[in-house]
């Protein structure tokens, strides 16, 4: 060093002090996220904000780390559930009586139904029946009407007489309580309309009762009450089924055979049939009461 003006470094070069000053002043001015990485250097590094990122970085708290933010998570959509629950509870309990019922009837009881009259053919009629009113039931509750709470969960209760009044149309197998093709008839009808309304209004509504950011979620707990109903009445439909017991093997006995063999023989063969066909010989003694 001459005269204290400068000095020589380790390498060969002379430092001047100015350059010493403008040293220090650039150093001091770098932040400290340019710092050098203690995982990309090769250096150790015993600072402690570089020993913990080194740990998350390298995963040592990775396992920590996602389980706070996996409970935190499911600790929001858990307070989340609880108020829209608290805000829409009378619509989910109303859509999930709704499809409970339905379920309950349709289309098990619905089809064990037994018409001497229209036979075959009247499980068809009877499921037909219902979709067209509840397709009519569908279009009745996209009309503007102001549905209260308490309407719509009255109405998914009071839909819960259509079960015993059904299964009184369908037990016992061989003589029902309710004969007649009538009455089940309406009641499939009632079935039917009711299930398009009281299936339609609540999901409908629901998520115009909460805020913005919880209408997806509504939608959600929506389905979720819509698939307990379908789950619960699917479950007490085979407990009715057993009640019914099984299916009778000749329901109406004679009374097809009494009403239809008369009309083509008048109870005596034409003039030259005889009855000794193997095919006709049946039909003439069902004809004589035999």
């Amino acid at each position: 060093m001459s005269g204290g003006a400068s000095a020589e470094s380790s390498y060969g070069g002379t430092i001047t002090p100015s350059d010493s000053v403008a040293t220090f002043h650039s150093a001091a001015t770098i932040p400290i996220s340019a710092s050098v990485d203690p995982i990309s250097s090769t250096s150790p590094s015993y600072r402690v904000e570089h020993v913990i990122l080194g740990r998350v970085r390298g995963g040592y708290a990775s396992t920590y780390t996602r389980s706070i933010r996996w409970w935190s998570a499911i600790k929001r959509g858990v307070i989340a559930r609880w108020h829209v629950g608290k805000n829409v509870w009378q619509y989910m309990l109303s859509i999930a009586l709704a499809y409970f019922v339905t379920l309950c009837l349709y289309p098990g009881i619905e089809t064990e139904v037994v018409s001497c009259r229209l036979r075959s053919w009247m499980p068809v009629i009877m499921m037909a029946v219902f979709n067209l009113f509840d397709f009519i039931g569908k279009i009745l509750a996209s009309l503007p009407y102001d549905w209260t709470r308490r309407q719509l969960v009255g109405g998914s209760v009071m839909r819960i007489i259509l079960v015993p009044v059904m299964m009184m149309c369908a037990a016992p197998r061989h003589s029902p309580v309710i004969p007649g093709e009538a009455t089940p008839l309406l009641v499939s009808a009632v079935l039917g309309l009711s299930n398009g309304v009281l299936g339609s209004v609540p999901m409908i509504l629901a998520p115009t009762k909460v805020e913005d950011e919880h209408r997806e979620l509504t939608g959600n707990i929506m389905t979720l009450s819509y698939y307990v109903g379908l789950t619960l009445g699917a479950c007490v439909a085979y407990g009715l089924d057993d009640i019914l017991g099984p299916p009778a093997s000749n329901p109406c006995g004679n009374k097809f055979w009494n009403s239809f063999t008369p009309v083509l023989f008048q109870h005596s063969p034409p003039p030259g049939v005889t009855t000794h066909h193997p095919l006709l010989q049946p039909l003439f003694n069902i004809s004589r009461g035999g």
